[in-house]
């Protein structure tokens, strides 16, 4: 009787069953090789396998376009929240600024206009 089959990928039941990923390889590492691997997936935003595919294809010339499997650094993670966080606020002053315009306030809107500047001018930089 056949071993059970181990479930693998990523869990996603609408995904194309040929685009699954079906074969397994094994590759042995030392423990520095190990890590450097993680250390260089990690930077990358990626998980190790998809590192070692992306490697492999990339210098064979193929283009890699598994973007799935793409994982955000804790970093990137922050600086996104940040951008929504500072993108919501530019709204909530432009809305206020609105205001402001329509009921003849204008050196506060002025005020207003100046800080959303302010607030593209950050988020262009952290782009």
């Amino acid at each position: 009787m056949p071993a059970p089959s181990r479930r693998r990928g990523n869990g996603n039941a609408n995904s194309d069953a040929s685009n699954r990923r079906t074969e397994f390889f094994q590759v042995r590492l030392t423990k520095p090789e190990r890590r450097a691997l993680e250390d260089r997936a990690d930077r990358a935003g990626m998980k190790p396998s998809a590192f070692i595919r992306s490697r492999i294809f990339l210098d064979a010339g193929d283009v890699v376009k598994d973007i799935r499997e793409r994982v955000k650094s804790p970093r990137e993670k922050q600086r996104d929240d940040i951008l929504k966080q500072l993108s919501a606020i530019g709204n909530n002053l432009n809305q206020l600024a609105r205001v402001a315009n329509t009921n003849g306030e204008v050196r506060k809107a002025e005020q207003l206009e100046a800080r959303i500047a302010e607030l593209g001018d950050l988020m262009v930089k952290l782009r």
